[in-house]
């Protein structure tokens, strides 16, 4: 291993590049003299400085910017959006960089959003670069790249773990040629060993540690932990505040982590309760500026996430005053890569949220557990960079010592079931391109850190249920596979993916369970839009606002909405009263809304559906002449939904609807048979067949996706269980249940309801001296009741597992 002092690495790893590049008279073309892997400290400039540089390999930074770069790019990937988005400007923005412009040599492409150069450097985030190498050829990405930096190594994302999956069979199979890019992966807390014995170099001639950082932070470390890491930020931020007053305007700020939103809002309503204390004019301390950053408001671009970046004497007033200071209170997204130039101080509370899988049972938790070191490094690595920089942790330093050094990856704690189909695509693709057999073998994975093996026969097995994999599948004898055109009666069969499979494995943005749902549309002869709608709106967290959920049911959550988004609710709610009476004497003292809230909720019975005509509502509000941002954000305020969770919803219909076409497949087939357009069309009892029978088929799709999701109900305790014997419990504002009684005086539950998945939420603790987090219950947030539409095979599905 080389080691370089702080003063002289960029020179060193230049040198590196350039004694193998074959414009200065290198020939040979192996691993080792393409792959170089750099450990260097949070602030070095790893992820602004030497990607710069690199590009200055190909154009010489005193090139003349008339001159327009038309040469191979550099791309450096980055685990997060804000980091991929934050980095392009940055760069772009520093006097020394003048070479370095925003959409000229320098740019960024992530999913939601993309300023792309017109050559040069491209910031963008790891799951981009994974889908170009799963749908270009080898022959594209030479052509397109000359260097590969892959940045924060150290995240063990899916989409990180499986480029790094690609990135090693790219170049295994085109060891030797001289048009092979360059890689660099670079990390301040990865494990530099097991990244060259992974891509099997040589750990001496082709790792680098670059020692020492830019600018010292020093950690203040308290004598014991608290009890409450809200308190606790919210008192040392007015400490910071008060006892460093007189903080330069460009030295200031502080950042504050937290696992979640919930923890976000609570400082944020302490600490506007302390902002109150400097209102007033003759308060010695003016305000300071408290904004919240989080995935959604990220990829929305929202206004909180730009005022990071602006100058100090730009920001807006509070109180009509001139703020002090930047309060940035945010979740993980801002741990990595994340510059702001004015940042001095940051609060750590320790701990860190992120989504888990329970198998064999396929239980999905958003758990919070304490933060491993290699994460707290990378938030203490926020401040230092341009000055002297102060860490505040949370918890003692014996606390600290006792926690993990790295953190679990992904395909570890989420498992591998959402990116089966890829793995699968992926070693069959490298076999055919080896010229070996191309059949998929667990023991022939090359992930950098294997899955458990209750991951892989969970999501083996839910596979070949789906008619995805097969031990009897055609193995194609070229890559791409066409089955139209290879005579598939003569070709050699084994373990891979079936013609369906290959399908679906193109569609990467759903799982397993949404894809089938989708194809099923094909079968049923139902309009697929609605059936991608539904798989876009399930995909978010939530689309109602934390006032909406609060309701009571007096006035349920969602019911201006939902009367609002379907198509003469009226009619058929008159059509549905004929055949049905109320037996609860209440409910005709009950006001009109509310009474067809009832009626529609009882007829339908189904959370995917009501999610769909809102969601259809949200797209027609988009695309009328109410287009402007602010009309859609009031119009969302005033019937209680999330504006950004339906804006991301809307991307991720966007990304389906692009995959789709890829794959060959009509997104909008069988448009006529669109819920919504029979609705429009909808008369009298004579419509209500075909409505009965639309509604049936979409509940076919959704019990072919998810049919391991099927909860029956047990009579004896009046609970829902699933098939391996867990109670679930049913906690959605979708539930008839819920709403029945005010229709009916006898209380009744479906016997069968299906979800789209079933998760651990928190709940409280009946024992006080028991901290709540330790407590989770199975719920679900989203059903369908399959009485009188579906009856369900119980014995069809995933192996019962026995206690």
């Amino acid at each position: 291993m080389a080691k370089a002092n702080r003063d002289l690495p960029i020179n060193y790893i230049i040198s590196w590049i350039k004694k193998r590049m074959p414009e200065y008279g290198y020939n040979r073309a192996n691993l080792e003299d393409r792959i170089l892997i750099i450990r260097a400290e949070t602030g070095s400039g790893k992820s602004t400085v030497l990607p710069v540089e690199v590009f200055r390999i190909l154009r010489n930074k005193d090139t003349p910017m008339s001159e327009e770069y038309t040469g191979k790019m550099v791309i450096c990937t980055q685990p997060r959006v804000l980091t991929t988005i934050a980095l392009a400007n940055d760069v772009s923005s520093r006097s020394w960089n003048p070479d370095i412009i925003l959409g000229k040599t320098v740019g960024y492409q992530t999913g939601p959003s993309s300023n792309k150069p017109e050559g040069g450097l491209l910031f963008a985030t790891a799951g981009v670069l994974a889908v170009q190498f799963e749908n270009y050829t080898d022959v594209e990405i030479m052509d397109t790249y000359k260097f590969i930096i892959i940045d924060e190594a150290h995240e063990r994302s899916q989409e990180c773990d499986l480029l790094i999956m690609l990135l090693k069979n790219f170049y295994i199979r085109n060891k030797g040629n001289k048009n092979l890019p360059f890689m660099v992966l670079s990390s301040a807390t990865f494990d530099i060993n097991k990244y060259a014995k992974y891509f099997n170099i040589c750990a001496d001639d082709n790792t680098v540690e670059i020692l020492g950082r830019t600018y010292p932070i020093v950690t203040h470390w308290p004598t014991e932990s608290g009890k409450s890491y809200i308190d606790q930020s919210i008192a040392i931020t007015k400490q910071i505040h008060e006892k460093n007053y007189n903080d330069p305007s460009d030295k200031c700020d502080i950042l504050i982590f937290v696992p979640g939103i919930k923890q976000i809002d609570l400082i944020k309503l302490g600490l506007e309760e302390i902002n109150k204390e400097y209102k007033s004019e003759d308060s010695k301390y003016a305000p300071f500026l408290i904004l919240t950053i989080n995935r959604d408001n990220i990829n929305s671009q929202t206004k909180d996430f730009n005022l990071m970046f602006i100058r100090p004497s730009l920001l807006p007033l509070v109180f009509n005053k001139q703020v002090k200071r930047r309060i940035i209170i945010a979740t993980i997204v801002a741990e990595t890569g994340l510059t702001v130039d004015t940042l001095k101080y940051v609060i750590d509370c320790g701990w860190n949220k992120s989504t888990e899988i329970y198998q064999p049972w396929g239980i999905f938790g958003l758990i919070t557990r304490p933060a491993p070191m290699s994460k707290i490094k990378q938030r203490k690595g926020r401040v230092g960079r341009l000055f002297p920089g102060e860490f505040y942790p949370l918890y003692t330093e014996q606390v600290y010592n006792a926690l993990e050094v790295q953190q679990l990856p992904d395909f570890i704690t989420m498992g591998i079931q959402d990116k089966f189909l890829s793995m699968v695509q992926i070693q069959q693709k490298q076999k055919i391109y080896m010229h070996t057999f191309p059949d998929f073998r667990v023991e022939d994975m090359s992930l950098l850190d294997m899955p458990s093996i209750e991951s892989f026969i969970m999501a083996n097995a839910l596979a070949n249920l789906l008619g995805f994999v097969s031990e009897a599948a055609p193995l194609p004898k070229k890559w791409p596979p066409n089955f139209a055109t290879e005579n598939i009666f003569g070709i050699e069969i084994g373990y891979g993916l079936t013609q369906l499979g290959h399908i679906a494995a193109n569609i990467k943005s759903l799982g397993m369970e949404s894809i089938k749902m989708i194809l099923l549309s094909y079968i049923y002869d139902i309009s697929m839009e609605d059936i991608i709608n539904i798989n876009a709106i399930i995909s978010v967290d939530g689309i109602f606002t934390l006032e909406e959920m609060r309701k009571k049911e007096d006035a349920p959550t969602g019911t201006k909405i939902l009367l609002e988004s379907i198509p003469n609710y009226k009619k058929l709610c008159d059509v549905i009263k004929l055949g049905q009476n109320s037996t609860n004497s209440k409910f005709s003292e009950l006001d009109m809304q509310l009474q067809s809230y009832i009626i529609l909720k009882l007829f339908f019975s189904d959370s995917f559906i009501e999610l769909l005509f809102i969601f259809e509502k949200f797209i027609k509000m988009i695309s009328n002449e109410m287009s402007i941002d602010d009309n859609i954000s009031n119009w969302c305020i005033t019937m209680g939904l999330d504006y950004t969770n339906l804006l991301f919803a809307l991307t991720r219909r966007n990304e389906i609807i692009d995959e789709l076409y890829f794959a060959g497949i009509d997104p909008f087939r069988n448009e006529q048979f669109k819920i919504n357009n029979i609705l429009f069309n909808f008369k009298d009892k004579q419509n209500l067949p075909i409505l009965l029978n639309t509604i049936k088929s979409i509940k076919k799709c959704i019990y072919g996706g998810f049919f391991n999701n099927i909860l029956e109900l047990n009579p004896d305790d009046n609970s829902y269980y699933n098939n391996q014997g867990f109670r679930v419990k049913l906690n959605a504002p979708f539930i008839a249940s819920k709403v029945f009684k005010l229709f009916s005086d006898i209380e009744y539950k479906p016997k069968w309801i299906i979800s789209n998945k079933i998760e651990l939420v928190a709940i409280s603790s009946p024992d006080p001296t028991i901290p709540a987090p330790l407590l989770y219950s199975a719920q679900v947030k989203i059903i369908s009741a399959l009485d009188g539409f579906i009856y369900p095979d119980l014995e069809f599905g995933l192996p019962k597992i026995s206690f």
